[in-house]
């Protein structure tokens, strides 16, 4: 398999090097802007090109993980190329990009499965989120509140914050694009929802000049009511969804590698397992369906799709859709 990697920074890597795991001889190009070798390509022993047309020849898979504002010209040459892709979330980052790409869609019909890369969905302990709600085992679903919160400077240590995408708002940055994973599991989850709204502000002392903290309410006829809280700045890390209906309530909890269930008879722990939590691990999963989906000519469980009306929700909570 011949891939096409576009953005060779920690997730990057991470994707590289699971499908060298999943096909030991796959052969990767990278795109960078200056064409030069550098360690991880020497690793992987993959060509270096500075550029789009320099690299196509022969592709099978294509995976974006550069900033986020830089995906719209990727998404539109895979489109065009009917290219397998693994596009790292959100698609695009603008309402005239997206646009863009619906009206593209409606002159090419891409044959090969392109994902968006909303790995949580993976997570066995969401699955089983997923079949309690979907089995009414809390009844009628109220309320939900879905909660990501962790200090950026802590994201990743190993590099300056001020210097990273999820600071600059012309790369894509602030926890509304950045924490789209939370907007995807609502609509994974819950569905779809009529009426949007969202307050988002930069709050902190952090050196960004994208916002830092959103809050999101999202309703529909009928329920259930939610809302979204996301931030860059708790200095005790959160992930968490708790799902309350009339019988019952569910919290999952990433951090603590929990979901359970509250009756009045008592607290079930459905899962506790270290695996059910492992996210790493959903990295690879989803690249063994996508490239199953690809051997086969058919659709992934998180097709272009998907990605989209994730994507167009995420402008929603901006304002802009």
């Amino acid at each position: 398999m011949k891939v096409l990697l576009i953005g060779c920074g920690s997730i990057g890597k991470r994707h590289a090097t699971n499908l060298l795991d999943i096909i030991p001889d796959a052969q990767f190009t990278i795109i960078n802007s200056n064409g030069m070798e550098n360690e991880f390509s020497n690793l992987i022993n993959a060509k270096m090109v500075s550029n789009w047309d320099s690299a196509i020849e022969d592709i099978d898979l294509v995976i974006v993980a550069n900033p986020s504002a830089l995906h719209a010209r990727h998404v539109e040459k895979i489109i065009k190329s009917n290219l397998a892709a693994y596009i790292e979330k959100p698609l695009v980052t603008s309402l005239h990009e997206l646009d863009n790409l619906k009206s593209l869609l409606k002159t090419y019909a891409p044959v090969q499965p392109i994902m968006m890369g909303c790995n949580l969905r993976f997570l066995p302990s969401i699955r089983l989120l997923k079949e309690y709600i979907d089995n009414a085992r809390i009844g009628n679903l109220c309320r939900a509140i879905f909660e990501v919160g962790h200090y950026l400077p802590d994201w990743r240590p190993s590099q300056d914050y001020r210097q990273s995408y999820s600071a600059k708002k012309n790369m894509g940055g602030g926890v509304v694009f950045d924490l789209v994973h939370e907007l995807d599991l609502v609509r994974y989850l819950l569905g779809e929802f009529d009426v949007v709204s969202s307050e988002y502000q930069r709050l902190s002392h952090l050196e960004i000049d994208a916002e830092d903290t959103a809050v999101i309410h999202l309703s529909r006829q009928n329920g259930p009511l939610i809302s979204v809280h996301l931030d860059y700045v708790s200095r005790i890390p959160t992930r968490q969804i708790k799902i309350v209906g009339d019988e019952g309530t569910l919290i999952w909890d990433l951090i603590n590698k929990k979901l359970q269930l509250y009756k009045t008879s008592g607290i079930s722990i459905i899962t506790d397992s270290h695996e059910d939590f492992d996210v790493a691990n959903t990295y690879k999963t989803a690249m063994k369906e996508l490239i199953n989906a690809m051997q086969h000519r058919q659709s992934t469980s998180q097709p272009l799709s998907e990605g989209i009306l994730t994507t167009q929700l995420m402008l929603q909570c901006k304002g802009v859709y």
